[in-house]
């Protein structure tokens, strides 16, 4: 028997995160103005932040399309901030992109892309990206890795 894992708020993860990280580097905007934010003002915020080329805040907003909270959920504007935050440079959605391309839920499964994003988090220093990576390597399929299962077709 498996345990579900207990679902968090979206508003607190909205706050947490972007108190944390897009509203506290910006000498501009102080982390006690923003908790005072609505949700819908706390989403336009991370959508401008995502549309400025921040990073965090294009991983934020893709998180919100794929899961379809505060925003209609969109695996094509999900993916499209995912890949963009991934591109730029940010751990996580490096790790989260290769955990799309593995699972194939939301692109077409390719083992070769998924390797690719999450080593790529692993040489960042994300620990889930080193583990998963362990994992993707590891014989699963009568001797054969994913990733070699993968190179086979290619």
């Amino acid at each position: 028997m498996q345990l579900k894992q207990p679902h968090i708020s979206i508003i607190f993860i909205f706050f947490l995160v972007a108190s944390q990280y897009v509203f506290a580097e910006s000498p501009k905007n102080k982390v006690s103005n923003d908790a005072n934010l609505s949700t819908s003002q706390l989403i336009d915020k991370i959508i401008k932040g995502a549309k400025a080329n921040d990073i965090k805040s294009q991983y934020m907003l893709a998180m919100m399309y794929l899961r379809g909270e505060g925003v209609k959920r969109d695996k094509t504007l999900a993916l499209k901030w995912m890949s963009a935050s991934a591109s730029g440079g940010y751990v996580e959605a490096e790790y989260v992109l290769g955990l799309m391309f593995d699972r194939g839920t939301v692109v077409p499964q390719s083992y070769l892309d998924a390797f690719s994003w999450i080593h790529k988090a692993a040489e960042n220093n994300f620990p889930p990206g080193s583990r998963l990576i362990r994992q993707l390597l590891y014989p699963w399929n009568r001797g054969q890795t994913r990733l070699s299962l993968c190179c086979k077709m290619v």
